[in-house]
């Protein structure tokens, strides 16, 4: 919501959440119709709680960004708003917890394999698209999507602001295996949970106890599922870019400054409207 939403589009992509939610979750799996209808329920409720209790929390945080952008942001104000950030999305994940365990435990086995296997070949998928890059070509490409992700919000970049994005990319340490084998390490505990629900042992309310606490850490503690190499790699990478966003902002003229303003101020109207 910070800085990865274009402005002009935020309101209307957190308006449609609920048919994007249900577009999304049909991508992994086919939901009968009983189960669109209880998951339509509960996204709705959960988009109630969330602009009654959230989104002020979220246009705060922007003022204090633009705020900050405005007197000179340094390397802490950087780090503080990633920690925000995360706390933004632990809270939203607390509160959609048991909504998750009740559709997941809601699928019939056919529809966790298909789940299972819709997932397993996405990683497939982009192994393959990896695989067929060069190492020359996946740098181009990466750069390609700061640049573009970059300017949306700066307009056009000078010769040696390009630099400064194309030496922060180089820099960047590749963790694509380490990320691969991340999801396949959270669809093995996904599956494991189902293992416990197939069980005959346990009575039905215990068994569905035990399935969401089966399901707790895939769903609140992924970084669990995270090896040491590649929070490393993580930790690494969010330095760069912290680095690098400083730099970047001090180097910005009085029309990229005007760009980002504009950006942000589109942004907190477009929130505030959603009150």
């Amino acid at each position: 919501m910070l800085f990865g939403t274009v402005s002009c589009t935020t309101k209307m992509a957190y308006n449609n959440l609920d048919w994007i939610a249900s577009w999304y979750i049909d991508d992994y799996v086919t939901l009968t119709n009983d189960q669109e209808n209880d998951l339509e329920t509960r996204i709705e409720s959960f988009l109630l709680w969330h602009r009654n209790t959230e989104l002020q929390n979220y246009l705060v945080q922007i003022k204090y960004i633009q705020i900050d952008f405005n007197n000179g942001i340094t390397q802490p104000n950087i780090e503080n708003y990633i920690e925000s950030l995360k706390g933004f999305l632990e809270v939203v994940l607390v509160k959609a917890e048991p909504d998750i365990v009740n559709l997941a435990y809601s699928l019939t086995d056919k529809q966790v394999a298909e789940f299972l296997a819709e997932f397993e070949q996405q990683s497939r998928d982009k192994i393959d698209k990896q695989q067929s890059l060069s190492k020359g070509q996946r740098l181009e490409d990466r750069l390609e999507k700061i640049e573009h992700r970059v300017t949306s919000f700066t307009g056009k970049l000078s010769k040696s602001q390009k630099q400064l994005l194309d030496n922060t990319n180089k820099k960047l340490l590749p963790a694509f295996e380490q990320r691969m084998q991340f999801r396949r390490d959270w669809a093995n505990a996904i599956s494991a949970a189902y293992v416990i629900r197939s069980g005959t042992v346990l009575e039905s309310e215990d068994k569905k106890q035990a399935f969401r606490l089966a399901l707790r850490d895939p769903i609140l503690q992924s970084k669990t599922f995270c090896s040491e190499a590649y929070l490393a790699i993580l930790e690494h990478n969010q330095k760069i870019w912290v680095n690098m966003l400083e730099k970047l902002i001090v180097s910005l003229d009085e029309k990229q400054q005007d760009h980002l303003n504009t950006k942000l101020d589109n942004t907190i109207k477009d929130l505030q409207k959603l009150f």
